[in-house]
């Protein structure tokens, strides 16, 4: 555990100083599949522990829905916007502290919600440039299509 933590600590670091981390811990089954997924197709992510992974030039995180923490819109932390896999903002999810478009490739599955727990703006789930759903502030909204991207 401590030389897991020590490594994952190490690609956090390099990764913030703007080195290539990689994500050896994907190939050792010692990250939720989810992750994996998400580290195999998103570079420069870092799992953090079983359940969650960052990027940290990107300002995204994945987190599989085994961990709990305290939401603004569900499980979307206040304060950050998010693309469910699942209906009713449930399910695995990619987090994103900063406005701007984001891929949504890293999600295993098709995006099937948004939420925005910002105080104000709107987050827009988009294939392209339609858009596909739109949820205000302090509120999420089901996605019906083929989502490539994220906008707020």
């Amino acid at each position: 555990m401590k030389f897991r933590t020590l490594g994952a600590m190490t690609l956090v670091f390099v990764s913030l100083l703007g080195g290539e981390a990689s994500a050896a811990s994907a190939d050792t089954g010692e990250v939720a599949p989810e992750v994996a997924y998400a580290l195999k197709v998103e570079p420069g992510g870092v799992s953090v522990d079983y359940w969650n992974a960052v990027w940290p030039k990107l300002d995204m995180t994945l987190t599989v829905p085994s961990t709990v923490s305290r939401a603004a819109v569900g499980k979307c932390a206040s304060g950050r916007v998010c693309a469910f896999n699942g209906y009713g903002a449930s399910g695995t999810y990619l987090s994103w502290g900063s406005c701007g478009s984001h891929s949504t490739s890293a999600l295993s599955g098709s995006v099937r919600s948004i939420a925005n727990a910002r105080s104000s703006g709107t987050l827009k789930a988009r294939n392209g440039t339609t858009v596909l759903a739109t949820a205000g502030a302090g509120s999420s909204a089901n996605v019906y299509g083929s989502t490539t991207n994220v906008y707020c």
